[in-house]
């Protein structure tokens, strides 16, 4: 409460707390008055809906959304992008060139990941495509973590980036869009960003395909687990929702083994 400057014989007071849901009076460009409740964070978001950002960067727009709309900064931004470039190196196809082996889109399931490289015959080059596959994840994540407190990472970018490099997979922009379905980017994804829940998974899937033999089964049990383990070990946080996208993309990249699980048809790969 502020005091005022004495008038006659009568002091006044100015009440200096903002205003919270009262009706105003806004006059529209059309010269049309209508009243409106305004609170502060309501005015912020009007104010930012008005501006015009012709010949804005980036930088200066998100500059201008208020902090408690404001979900990334340009620094995750700029690293989403960069990680979706790293999920965009997909290694089947570079490893199978590499080697002198057929395209990997061109044979057997026609995706490209270490399952299907292996019916190309060549264990290497299975193998290569794993770990490749599996650490452009665990690459990605660890590399945000290490400079985020210099170029201002936040944990919503550090979630952001958790799902572009998984997006990069399924979605290489060197390789016409066209990738694998993603389990092995996953894997190194969710070990970079917890390794308890990346050896929980990983434990899940090798029982589960010991049990049965089939690649898909365990990836889907695998990929249901997931969101569980990400909300026992991150929270009902960004993390944990990153989680929640990339389990529910794998199974969408799974539509048609599940349709082969639920006619029998799946094939398993034989003991030997």
């Amino acid at each position: 409460m502020l005091k005022g400057f004495a008038r006659g014989s009568a002091d006044f007071e100015v009440n200096d707390h903002r205003t919270t849901c009262h009706a105003l009076p806004v006059v529209h460009a059309e010269n049309r008055l209508a009243f409106e409740a305004a609170n502060k964070d309501d005015v912020h978001v009007r104010a930012f809906r008005r501006q015009s950002f012709q010949g804005a960067t980036l930088a200066s727009i998100l500059d201008t959304v208020p902090g408690s709309i404001r979900m990334f900064t340009t620094a995750d931004i700029a690293a989403a992008v960069l990680a979706y470039l790293i999920g965009s190196l997909s290694f089947a196809v570079i490893v199978s060139r590499a080697l002198g082996l057929p395209d990997p889109h061109s044979y057997g399931s026609g995706n490209p990941g270490a399952t299907n490289v292996l019916r190309s015959g060549s264990k290497k080059a299975a193998l290569l495509t794993l770990l490749g596959d599996t650490l452009k994840g665990v690459a990605a994540v660890l590399l945000a973590k290490a400079f985020a407190t210099q170029f201002g990472i936040t944990v919503n970018g550090i979630a952001l980036i958790a799902v572009t490099v998984f997006l990069g997979h399924l979605f290489p922009l060197f390789f016409g869009f066209k990738g694998g379905k993603g389990v092995a980017t996953a894997a190194g994804v969710l070990w970079a960003l917890d390794w308890r829940v990346g050896l929980g998974l990983t434990a899940i899937w090798a029982l589960v395909f010991a049990v049965t033999r089939v690649s898909s089964l365990s990836a889907l049990i695998g990929s249901a687990a997931a969101p569980v383990l990400g909300y026992v070990f991150f929270g009902n946080g960004a993390v944990f929702y990153a989680t929640l996208v990339m389990a529910a993309l794998l199974f969408w990249r799974h539509k048609e083994n599940i349709r082969r699980l639920a006619s029998g048809e799946e094939a398993a790969f034989k003991k030997r």
